[in-house]
């Protein structure tokens, strides 16, 4: 990242969501920003702000899908968590997994 800035990293994370929420880059687009670059640009970091394409964007997501993905909730027993001998899943290496966590 940039300088380790956390700054830049949380822009960085905000875009990569961005594009999950069904956002476009804003490059070439004719956007509204009160930045010199918004978060979608693709050259951008440091970014706090969305541009107005970001909002349409997101607005035409949530009209075409209903925000079906926004409403998924993961079950606990299926959330990601680091392989371990014992954790009911056999893993990459792993024959079987029918030991304990010790």
């Amino acid at each position: 990242f940039p300088n380790n800035n956390v700054m830049s990293f949380a822009s960085i994370v905000a875009h990569e969501l961005g594009h999950n929420l069904g956002m476009n880059h804003d490059d070439g687009r004719n956007c509204k920003c009160d930045a010199a670059h918004c978060i979608m640009n693709s050259g951008a970091t440091g970014s706090r702000n969305f541009s107005s394409c970001s909002a349409d964007d997101f607005e035409k997501t949530i009209l075409n899908s209903g925000g079906r993905c926004l409403l998924n909730i993961p079950r606990p027993d299926e959330a990601y968590s680091a392989p371990f001998c014992g954790n009911k899943l056999v893993d990459v290496g792993e024959e079987c997994d029918c030991g304990s966590e010790e």
